[in-house]
Protein backbone atom coordinates (compact mmCIF):
# COMPACT_ATOMS: atom_id res chain seq x y z
CA UNK A 1 0.00 0.00 0.00
CA UNK A 2 1.24 3.52 -1.23
CA UNK A 3 1.30 5.60 2.27
CA UNK A 4 2.64 8.39 0.08
CA UNK A 5 0.44 11.53 0.88
CA UNK A 6 -0.21 14.02 -1.72
CA UNK A 7 0.04 18.24 -1.51
CA UNK A 8 -3.90 19.72 -0.90
CA UNK A 9 -5.87 19.90 -4.22
CA UNK A 10 -8.81 22.32 -4.92
CA UNK A 11 -12.12 20.22 -5.25
CA UNK A 12 -14.92 22.77 -5.96
CA UNK A 13 -13.02 25.59 -4.27
CA UNK A 14 -12.41 23.85 -1.32
CA UNK A 15 -8.51 22.63 -0.14
CA UNK A 16 -8.85 18.84 -0.27
CA UNK A 17 -5.79 16.59 1.63
CA UNK A 18 -5.63 13.27 0.31
CA UNK A 19 -4.14 11.42 3.08
CA UNK A 20 -4.98 7.27 1.48
CA UNK A 21 -6.85 6.10 4.39
CA UNK A 22 -10.46 6.39 5.28
CA UNK A 23 -11.44 8.35 8.13
CA UNK A 24 -13.55 7.29 10.45
CA UNK A 25 -16.75 8.00 11.20
CA UNK A 26 -16.06 9.29 14.65
CA UNK A 27 -13.60 11.53 13.30
CA UNK A 28 -15.78 12.63 10.60
CA UNK A 29 -18.28 13.69 13.80
CA UNK A 30 -16.20 15.88 15.27
CA UNK A 31 -14.73 17.58 12.35
CA UNK A 32 -18.35 18.62 11.39
CA UNK A 33 -19.39 19.08 15.29
CA UNK A 34 -16.48 21.48 15.41
CA UNK A 35 -17.57 23.11 11.92
CA UNK A 36 -20.95 23.59 13.44
CA UNK A 37 -19.78 24.90 16.60
CA UNK A 38 -17.75 27.68 14.73
CA UNK A 39 -20.77 28.47 12.16
CA UNK A 40 -22.80 29.23 15.29
CA UNK A 41 -20.44 31.12 17.66
CA UNK A 42 -20.03 33.26 14.84
CA UNK A 43 -23.75 33.78 14.00
CA UNK A 44 -23.63 35.11 17.14
CA UNK A 45 -20.64 37.60 16.58
CA UNK A 46 -17.79 35.14 18.37
CA UNK A 47 -14.91 33.21 17.27
CA UNK A 48 -14.31 30.02 18.95
CA UNK A 49 -12.90 29.53 22.21
CA UNK A 50 -14.10 32.65 23.85
CA UNK A 51 -17.46 33.86 25.70
CA UNK A 52 -19.27 36.90 24.74
CA UNK A 53 -18.81 40.23 26.59
CA UNK A 54 -22.41 41.12 27.82
CA UNK A 55 -21.21 44.07 29.75
CA UNK A 56 -21.87 46.27 26.58
CA UNK A 57 -25.61 45.06 25.94
CA UNK A 58 -28.10 47.72 26.84
CA UNK A 59 -31.49 46.91 27.67
CA UNK A 60 -33.04 47.34 24.84
CA UNK A 61 -30.27 44.13 23.88
CA UNK A 62 -30.98 41.87 26.64
CA UNK A 63 -33.75 40.37 25.11
CA UNK A 64 -32.06 39.47 22.23
CA UNK A 65 -28.54 38.74 22.95
CA UNK A 66 -30.10 34.43 23.53
CA UNK A 67 -31.16 34.40 20.01
CA UNK A 68 -28.68 32.27 17.29
CA UNK A 69 -29.63 33.84 13.94
CA UNK A 70 -29.22 37.61 13.88
CA UNK A 71 -30.81 39.75 11.27
CA UNK A 72 -29.08 39.71 8.06
CA UNK A 73 -30.06 41.01 4.93
CA UNK A 74 -27.46 38.83 2.96
CA UNK A 75 -29.28 35.87 4.80
CA UNK A 76 -26.59 33.15 3.22
CA UNK A 77 -29.26 30.65 2.49
CA UNK A 78 -31.32 32.62 0.65
CA UNK A 79 -31.67 33.96 -2.88
CA UNK A 80 -35.15 35.84 -2.75
CA UNK A 81 -37.98 36.43 -0.27
CA UNK A 82 -40.97 38.22 0.43
CA UNK A 83 -44.50 38.85 2.72
CA UNK A 84 -47.74 39.09 1.27
CA UNK A 85 -50.70 39.86 3.19
CA UNK A 86 -53.94 38.45 1.19
CA UNK A 87 -57.20 39.63 1.88
CA UNK A 88 -60.17 38.10 0.14
CA UNK A 89 -62.67 40.55 0.57
CA UNK A 90 -66.21 38.22 -0.19
CA UNK A 91 -68.62 40.54 -1.79
CA UNK A 92 -66.73 43.93 -1.32
CA UNK A 93 -64.86 45.28 -3.96
CA UNK A 94 -61.31 45.77 -3.72
CA UNK A 95 -61.33 49.63 -3.81
CA UNK A 96 -63.55 49.45 -0.56
CA UNK A 97 -60.74 47.90 1.23
CA UNK A 98 -58.48 50.70 -0.28
CA UNK A 99 -60.71 52.91 1.01
CA UNK A 100 -60.81 51.44 4.47
CA UNK A 101 -57.45 51.07 4.81
CA UNK A 102 -56.23 54.19 3.76
CA UNK A 103 -53.88 53.05 1.30
CA UNK A 104 -53.67 51.06 -2.29
CA UNK A 105 -52.68 47.19 -2.53
CA UNK A 106 -49.51 46.48 -4.76
CA UNK A 107 -52.08 44.39 -7.09
CA UNK A 108 -55.61 43.22 -6.29
CA UNK A 109 -58.38 41.36 -8.85
CA UNK A 110 -61.89 42.22 -8.49
CA UNK A 111 -64.96 39.75 -9.72
CA UNK A 112 -66.07 40.04 -12.96
CA UNK A 113 -63.58 42.22 -14.04
CA UNK A 114 -60.53 41.99 -16.10
CA UNK A 115 -57.06 41.77 -14.72
CA UNK A 116 -53.81 42.53 -15.38
CA UNK A 117 -52.48 41.41 -18.98
CA UNK A 118 -50.61 37.84 -18.63
CA UNK A 119 -47.65 36.38 -20.68
CA UNK A 120 -50.27 35.07 -23.22
CA UNK A 121 -51.41 39.06 -23.57
CA UNK A 122 -54.76 37.68 -22.00
CA UNK A 123 -56.39 39.45 -19.24
CA UNK A 124 -58.48 37.29 -17.20
CA UNK A 125 -61.64 37.79 -15.88
CA UNK A 126 -61.41 37.49 -11.79
CA UNK A 127 -63.33 35.01 -10.30
CA UNK A 128 -63.58 36.64 -6.64
CA UNK A 129 -62.38 39.78 -4.98
CA UNK A 130 -59.03 40.31 -4.02
CA UNK A 131 -56.41 42.44 -1.97
CA UNK A 132 -52.88 42.15 -1.68
CA UNK A 133 -50.08 43.73 -0.44
CA UNK A 134 -46.37 42.65 -1.43
CA UNK A 135 -43.41 43.82 0.56
CA UNK A 136 -41.47 42.59 -3.16
CA UNK A 137 -39.87 45.33 -4.67
CA UNK A 138 -40.58 47.61 -1.13
CA UNK A 139 -37.68 45.80 0.92
CA UNK A 140 -34.37 44.76 -0.10
CA UNK A 141 -33.34 42.26 1.79
CA UNK A 142 -33.38 38.43 2.02
CA UNK A 143 -34.23 37.87 5.92
CA UNK A 144 -37.83 37.51 5.78
CA UNK A 145 -38.51 39.09 9.02
CA UNK A 146 -37.35 42.42 7.17
CA UNK A 147 -40.13 41.76 4.60
CA UNK A 148 -42.55 41.15 7.64
CA UNK A 149 -41.43 44.06 9.07
CA UNK A 150 -42.34 46.57 6.55
CA UNK A 151 -45.78 44.69 5.90
CA UNK A 152 -46.52 45.03 10.22
CA UNK A 153 -45.29 48.72 10.20
CA UNK A 154 -48.10 49.28 7.10
CA UNK A 155 -50.49 47.49 8.86
CA UNK A 156 -50.41 48.08 12.50
CA UNK A 157 -51.91 51.87 12.65
CA UNK A 158 -55.00 50.49 10.88
CA UNK A 159 -55.24 46.94 13.20
CA UNK A 160 -58.92 48.10 14.63
CA UNK A 161 -60.11 48.11 10.35
CA UNK A 162 -58.36 44.85 9.66
CA UNK A 163 -60.06 43.41 12.76
CA UNK A 164 -63.57 44.71 11.73
CA UNK A 165 -62.78 43.19 7.98
CA UNK A 166 -62.05 39.99 9.54
CA UNK A 167 -65.28 39.72 11.61
CA UNK A 168 -67.44 39.34 8.16
CA UNK A 169 -68.35 36.40 7.57
CA UNK A 170 -67.23 36.51 4.00
CA UNK A 171 -63.50 38.09 4.49
CA UNK A 172 -60.31 35.71 4.47
CA UNK A 173 -57.03 37.23 5.43
CA UNK A 174 -53.81 36.14 5.52
CA UNK A 175 -50.10 36.41 5.22
CA UNK A 176 -48.36 34.63 3.38
CA UNK A 177 -44.25 34.38 2.71
CA UNK A 178 -42.28 33.05 -0.38
CA UNK A 179 -38.85 31.72 0.44
CA UNK A 180 -36.26 30.87 -2.03
CA UNK A 181 -33.44 28.65 -0.88
CA UNK A 182 -30.22 29.53 -2.81
CA UNK A 183 -28.38 26.18 -2.18
CA UNK A 184 -31.45 23.69 -1.61
CA UNK A 185 -31.44 23.56 2.38
CA UNK A 186 -32.00 26.08 5.36
CA UNK A 187 -35.27 28.31 5.91
CA UNK A 188 -35.80 31.21 7.09
CA UNK A 189 -36.08 32.83 10.68
CA UNK A 190 -39.02 34.51 12.85
CA UNK A 191 -38.36 36.20 16.09
CA UNK A 192 -40.80 36.70 18.84
CA UNK A 193 -41.62 40.48 17.54
CA UNK A 194 -42.98 39.36 14.44
CA UNK A 195 -44.89 36.14 15.77
CA UNK A 196 -46.29 38.84 18.67
CA UNK A 197 -47.02 41.10 15.85
CA UNK A 198 -48.49 38.93 13.73
CA UNK A 199 -51.02 37.46 16.77
CA UNK A 200 -52.04 40.95 17.55
CA UNK A 201 -53.27 41.39 14.14
CA UNK A 202 -55.16 37.88 14.31
CA UNK A 203 -53.05 37.36 10.72
CA UNK A 204 -51.80 33.36 10.14
CA UNK A 205 -49.02 32.90 8.74
CA UNK A 206 -47.90 30.70 5.63
CA UNK A 207 -44.67 29.65 3.78
CA UNK A 208 -43.82 28.63 0.30
CA UNK A 209 -40.55 27.30 -0.83
CA UNK A 210 -38.44 26.63 -3.20
CA UNK A 211 -35.39 25.45 -4.66
CA UNK A 212 -33.23 27.75 -6.85
CA UNK A 213 -29.81 26.12 -6.10
CA UNK A 214 -27.79 25.04 -9.11
CA UNK A 215 -28.47 21.71 -10.87
CA UNK A 216 -24.88 20.01 -11.18
CA UNK A 217 -25.77 16.74 -12.37
CA UNK A 218 -27.96 18.93 -15.22
CA UNK A 219 -31.16 16.84 -14.25
CA UNK A 220 -34.33 17.93 -13.56
CA UNK A 221 -35.50 16.65 -10.01
CA UNK A 222 -39.12 17.99 -10.18
CA UNK A 223 -39.50 15.73 -13.64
Amino acid sequence: MNSRTEPPKKEHGVEVFHSGKPLTASATDDVLGRIREERDLANLGQSAGQSRDRSDITPNDVSISSRQTPMDDKYATCERTCAKLLIYCGAMHPSAVSDLLGMEPTSHVALGEPGRTNRLGKAPIGKLNGWFLSSEGNVESKDVRHHLEWLIAKLRPNSEVLHELQAKPDVRMSVNCIWWSRYGDGGPTLWPEQMRALADLNLECSFAFADYSDDTDGTDDSA
